[in-house]
């Protein structure tokens, strides 16, 4: 029996036993009077956890926003200027992240994500400083702009669950994983009246780090979600390229769910690089707040599971109904894109 399988057959039990009203168990004496209480929104949420997490492929793509600041020291040269003190181009630029996530039934996955990040200032500059061939003293007119390009590639071989993986329980998931970065910095900066230097270079980072996920059925008392998901992510690696030099990221933010498979994301990202590329240094980097949507894609996969639940008890002899009842229940579970359930219930008296 394979994953989806097994999902199924579980679900179709404790539909079963919901529709039972109790846990195979009718005898008078400890059965309640009356069934447990269950809302039909809760349960078809936990049925479709399940089974997505039991897809073959879990196809899971993160449009967003990212609201970065680049903060840091650039040099080239001898000399150094301060990215934010003195350039002032630390200012909050809305950049578009796109994400993509991969994962496999066998607990293997993959990572895709980028962004385009650019900013430019034009002012006075504070202080002393020196950029190349350009020297800068208090008030000099100057213009600064970076473009700082990076996509990166995530391959998550394995993951660690401490805790049960039942409807019930929490989903924590803990991955380790490797990574490739590249990263292209395009940096002008222009004294004016005197002359300018542009600086391109680009690097290709490897990185090893850790992921961690906790996803569970929203509680409802908390309406407004069906599910929610904390994720956080830490990776280091050193880039290649010119002299290259270390890097490091984090990544993390809770997904609240909304709908079957489409959520809002709230998070953070932070990439920071202490680079260099000939006499060209970068030791600066960009982090902030990230605000996207969350758009899950399952394989498809069709499966189907039935299973016949029955019990019987004794009643009092000075019951009104015979001495014996015996009911059963036969519930189906189909899985597709979406996930739908029917259970019949059938009770005879002899």
């Amino acid at each position: 029996m394979n994953g989806t399988q097994r999902a199924t057959a579980l679900a179709a039990v404790i539909i079963a036993s919901r529709v039972l009203g109790q846990d195979a168990s009718l005898d008078p004496e400890t059965a309640p009077e009356t069934a447990p209480e269950t809302s039909p929104e809760m349960a078809e949420v936990e049925v479709a956890e399940t089974l997505a997490d039991q897809s073959s492929i879990l196809f899971r793509l993160v449009p967003g926003v990212w609201l970065p600041r680049l903060d840091g020291v650039v040099s080239l040269g001898a000399g150094f200027v301060q990215v934010g003190d003195q350039l002032d181009v630390d200012n909050i630029e809305a950049t578009f992240n796109g994400e993509i996530d991969l994962q496999f039934e066998n607990g293997m996955g993959m990572w895709f994500g980028g962004f385009d990040f650019e900013t430019d200032n034009a002012g006075r500059f504070a202080g002393f400083g020196s950029f190349g061939p350009l020297a800068f003293g208090p008030g000099d007119p100057f213009r600064a702009s970076f473009d700082l390009t990076s996509f990166a590639g995530e391959f998550h071989f394995g993951q660690y669950r401490p805790v049960g993986t039942d409807l019930r329980s929490e989903r924590l998931v803990v991955r380790p994983l490797v990574g490739v970065r590249y990263v292209d910095v395009e940096q002008r900066l222009e004294r004016t009246g005197v002359g300018s230097v542009v600086v391109d270079a680009e690097w290709y980072a490897v990185y090893t780090g850790v992921e961690l996920r906790v996803w569970s059925g929203s509680p409802p008392a908390f309406a407004i979600g069906r599910r929610i998901g904390i994720e956080f992510m830490a990776g280091a690696g050193w880039a290649f390229g010119g002299d290259g030099g270390p890097m490091w990221q984090v990544r993390g933010g809770i997904t609240l769910e909304v709908a079957d498979d489409i959520g809002i994301v709230f998070g953070y990202r932070l990439l920071e690089l202490d680079i260099e590329d000939g006499a060209y240094t970068f030791d600066a980097g960009l982090q902030g707040l990230f605000v996207g949507a969350s758009i899950r894609f399952r394989d498809g996969r069709t499966a189907s599971a039935t299973v016949t639940a029955s019990a019987s008890a004794s009643v009092p002899a000075t019951a009104s109904v015979p001495a014996t009842v015996s009911a059963s229940v036969t519930a189906s579970v189909t899985v597709t894109a979406s996930v739908s359930v029917t259970a019949t219930a059938s009770v005879s008296v002899t």
